[in-house]
């Protein structure tokens, strides 16, 4: 058998540990990557049966409630950031703008009636330069 005695100190352990973590995020953004974006994820459960309706962005129907976004690629909290600055800088009239990287997704009231063609415009001409793609939009009526 054969032996290799090579000294190890602290500090090239820790850079070992670095390069490991960094490899290991660098394969999770790498399937990512791959995903079949027709493939769209589903709204969660709780939002089923209770005024959760998909939107057709080629619609020109006034919109307005609570629009839920459906985004492939937001893994952190960094991303969250960046999806909230986006919708806020495309849609200035939003409020309660939350984004949650577990789920995907991103949602925000519309306030004031626009088209969805328009809203969805607006949003990917923002969002898809980021990096990331809506996969989905869908409106939650306000009751």
């Amino acid at each position: 058998m054969i032996s290799i005695n090579v000294p190890i100190n602290q500090t090239d352990a820790v850079v070992l540990t670095v390069l490991g973590v960094m490899f290991l995020l660098g394969v999770r953004v790498l399937v990512s990557f791959f995903r079949d974006p027709a493939k769209k994820r589903q709204l969660p459960a709780e939002n089923e049966g209770n005024g959760t309706e998909i939107l057709d962005d080629q619609s020109e129907e006034p919109v307005k409630g609570r629009i839920i976004l459906t985004i492939d690629g937001m893994m952190c909290g960094m991303c969250e950031l960046h999806m909230k600055d986006a919708v806020r800088k495309a849609l200035p009239g939003v409020s309660g703008v939350e984004a949650s990287n577990v789920s995907g997704e991103v949602s925000f009231v519309l306030r004031d009636p626009e088209s969805v063609c328009e809203v969805s415009s607006k949003l990917h001409r923002e969002i898809d330069p980021l990096g990331y793609r809506i996969l989905e939009m869908g409106r939650k009526k306000i009751s």
